[in-house]
């Protein structure tokens, strides 16, 4: 059965999979490592993807991702009531928390642009971000996708560029309305 998730791309390739059995069912098929579902209940090992799509066992959202999606959403549809925002937010926030999570190593910090949460689109290493760059300066195009809080936080870029893959991870995430995209970093 192939997936199709609004808020991950590829899940087969960037989600990260147990040999475990599902904690739930006992499936054995498409299991996800149950580490990255945040969940404050039971320790989850594993959940195939199937209980995940169903509902049957969700990944938990922080609050401030909530609270990031709702600000988000009344700055786009001024128009609305507060009552239509919170029907868009509940509806938004449903359909990311059955969708596999990223692996994230610190926190979950998925970002928002456009009224909804970005597409998740792959951990890239500097391979991906050559490739992907208009000219092949993946170092250049990195730096233009980083947060402007978290570009004044580099000290030494040629250091932070050799040190991906090794010591951080880039998330790459792209807006589904304007496509601008975005990379989140987190370290070991």
């Amino acid at each position: 059965m192939k997936y199709k998730f609004k808020y991950f791309e590829e899940p087969l390739k960037y989600a990260r999979f147990s040999d475990e059995p599902c904690d739930n069912c006992g499936s054995t098929n498409l299991c996800l490592n149950g580490t990255y579902f945040d969940s404050s209940e039971d320790d989850i090992e594993s959940i195939c993807l199937e209980c995940l799509v169903k509902g049957e066992i969700k990944v938990e959202l922080p609050s401030f991702l909530v609270e990031r999606l709702h600000d988000q959403i009344k700055l786009k549809y001024q128009h609305i009531s507060s009552y239509e925002i919170q029907e868009k937010v509940n509806r938004i926030l449903e359909e990311l928390s059955k969708t596999p999570p990223v692996p994230w190593l610190q926190f979950n910090d998925w970002p928002v642009c456009c009224g909804d949460f970005m597409r998740y689109i792959g951990e890239w290493g500097k391979e991906e971000f050559n490739f992907n760059s208009h000219d092949g300066n993946g170092k250049e195009y990195l730096f233009k996708l980083l947060d402007v809080s978290f570009q004044n936080q580099i000290e030494d870029f040629e250091q932070f560029w050799n040190e991906i893959g090794e010591y951080s991870i880039v998330f790459v995430f792209e807006c589904m309305e304007c496509e601008k995209r975005i990379a989140i970093v987190q370290s070991y």
